[in-house]
């Protein structure tokens, strides 16, 4: 079965003319619209054309107009299996001479033309098409990209700087920027340049400040979609990410990159000022601040500045005094987590630095440090208003309340204020009467472990202090300054 389309022009107007080669006995002749449908199976596709039937067409028009006819084939389901194409070829009325020709006109504000019915769906992606030509067609796409992914190695895209080989001709294109150091993509902003285009497009969001990406659970927001992710597994709890050696797990993988260095000892970033080597680019640019005297972040409360953010929070926590770092054996709690893992050496007993001039170990290396100054008589903290020197910085901070007079630990009980919280933490002894520091030998009680020092020095018979004028030795430095006013009263 076929039917045409005939199309006439002349040059004022444009008339459009539709011919429908069919059987008279298929169209119903009391109808003003009729539809022909082609039908065979639910798996063949159907064609309806809604025409509008004109019966006051007459010779003289159409002796008026050139006629042409494009002729709209439906095959049958043989003819489909001959030739998969269902075509639109161009042709003319009399190649279908056994047809009874009744002639459709119609301007294009009244021409009806409807193509309906099933679509070919592709398997794949579900893309719909109306030819199956155009379908098979595009069917090639997906399996030429499964054989890429399959055969990976059928006809490679190779770099010839390095032989690294690639699927896509894109790929090797993308590639090949890291070798020639091109970097096409620049920013008006900064003049910051980049290789790919996607990586511009996520720093474009530092200057425009937008963040796409929201957390779902609690709100928050990130310019990238792998921040976004990364910051999921704090949700989650999930750390995919382990270290072969030591079996500890991490939330991102940078982390363990950063904490396999413990492992090799590698410490690939050196200062270029003083030469100190670092593992992290983060400890790098924090010590680059002990260069240039920087503080840039500043206490809203006091006022008082830090090279690094880190320290400034735990600073706030002085002023709030929260404590979120408890230790799961005693309960007690700590501002920072470093305070924290050097109170767990109480509970195990362990001292790993030991020096090696006189065996002494201690649990902390801080503390090894300063014992260290003790030998070499190194005093690298100076006070700026009185040039005194000290081996530790937390004497030097003690030190420079003696000029400020400021007095921030306070006793609550009787509203005596001191400067230090060691000096508050013993005058609260008198209050309790509490003598924790005992002697092994005599059993006598001190509130003060210096105190305790002190007496011992009477058990063992040791002078430590020595007058430098007559070499006579005493037990308790106020016993030397009081033997020391003789001298000076004799220089009276």
């Amino acid at each position: 079965m076929s039917f045409g389309l005939s199309v006439t022009s002349d040059g004022n107007e444009a008339l459009q003319v539709l011919e429908v080669l069919i059987k008279e006995e298929d169209i119903d002749e009391d109808d003003e619209y009729g539809h022909i449908t082609c039908q065979d199976d639910e798996e063949k596709p159907s064609v309806e054309l809604l025409y509008k039937m004109e019966t006051d067409f007459t010779e003289s028009q159409s002796s008026n107009h050139e006629i042409q006819t494009v002729v709209v084939n439906v095959k049958n389901e043989e003819d489909e299996q001959q030739d998969e194409d269902v075509d639109f070829p161009l042709g003319s009325a009399s190649e279908y001479p056994h047809g009874t020709q009744q002639k459709i006109h119609g301007q294009n504000d009244h021409l009806n033309l409807r193509l309906q019915g099933r679509m070919h769906h592709c398997t794949v992606c579900r893309k719909s098409f109306t030819a199956l030509k155009e379908l098979k067609k595009h069917q090639k796409t997906h399996s030429l990209s499964m054989n890429e992914q399959q055969n990976p190695g059928k006809e490679p895209h190779k770099c010839t700087q390095c032989g690294k080989e690639f699927t896509y001709i894109s790929a090797l294109k993308t590639h090949m920027l890291i070798h020639t150091g091109e970097k096409p993509h620049k920013c008006d902003h900064c003049g910051k340049g980049f290789s790919h285009i996607s990586n511009f497009k996520s720093h474009m969001r530092i200057h425009t400040g937008e963040k796409p990406h929201t957390c779902a659970q609690c709100g928050k927001a990130f310019s990238q979609m792998s921040n976004l992710n990364t910051h999921m597994n704090t949700h989650t709890g999930e750390k995919p990410h382990k270290c072969i050696r030591c079996e500890r797990a991490f939330s991102h993988g940078s982390t363990l990159a950063t904490h396999m260095l413990t492992h090799t000892g590698e410490r690939p970033l050196q200062c270029a000022q003083c030469g100190k080597a670092f593992a992290q680019i983060a400890n790098l640019s924090a010590h680059m601040l002990t260069h240039t005297g920087e503080k840039p972040y500043e206490c809203g409360q006091c006022g008082r500045s830090f090279s690094h953010a880190s320290n400034l929070r735990s600073h706030m926590r002085v002023h709030t005094g929260e404590r979120p770092h408890k230790c799961d054996r005693c309960g007690r709690a700590f501002s920072q987590t470093s305070n924290l893992k050097s109170h767990m050496l109480t509970h195990t007993g362990e001292r790993p630095y030991e020096c090696l001039r006189c065996c002494k170990a201690f649990a902390h290396i801080s503390t090894f440090k300063s014992h260290m100054l003790l030998h070499t008589g190194e005093k690298p903290h100076q006070c700026d208003q009185c040039g005194k020197g000290f081996a530790q910085i937390a004497h030097l901070n003690s030190h420079m309340l003696t000029h400020t007079g400021e007095k921030r630990h306070i006793c609550d009980q009787c509203g005596k204020a001191f400067a230090h919280s060691s000096a508050l933490k013993c005058h609260i002894l008198t209050h309790t009467g509490e003598r924790p520091h005992k002697c092994v030998q005599c059993g006598k009680a001190f509130v003060l472990l210096s105190q305790l020092k002190t007496h011992m020095l009477t058990h063992t018979g040791e002078k430590p202090h020595t007058c430098v004028q007559c070499g006579k030795a005493f037990s308790l430095i106020c016993s030397l300054k009081r033997h020391m006013l003789v001298h000076a009263g004799e220089a009276s």
